[in-house]
């Protein structure tokens, strides 16, 4: 039984986790979200840790959510802010 719910939980993780590769993308897939269509994107992009770049996004009512340990979303990249270069992608989400 946990393993079910586990491969379920794990299952509807992936499926709403999609890759993004500049803010305007971010920006789309957010604000089409919203609680009342069912909510629970996460984007996965690249964001340099920096309070102007944290301010860029809560604009749309996000946050990084999360820096993942291990990059399973191809490593690093530009940030979709600064264009500066970052080790990883970071968890975007929206909050309620």
């Amino acid at each position: 039984m946990q393993k079910d719910l586990y491969n379920k939980a794990k299952q509807k993780l992936q499926q709403s986790t999609v890759i993004a590769n500049s803010i305007k993308e971010v920006e789309s897939i957010l604000n089409e979200v919203t609680a009342e269509k069912g909510g629970g994107k996460f984007v996965m992009a690249h964001i340099k840790d920096d309070p102007k770049n944290d301010e860029r996004i809560k604009a749309f009512k996000a946050s990084v959510r999360n820096v993942p340990l291990v990059d399973e979303f191809g490593g690093p990249g530009k940030c979709i802010v600064s264009g500066e270069i970052v080790d990883r992608r970071a968890v975007i989400a929206k909050a309620y």
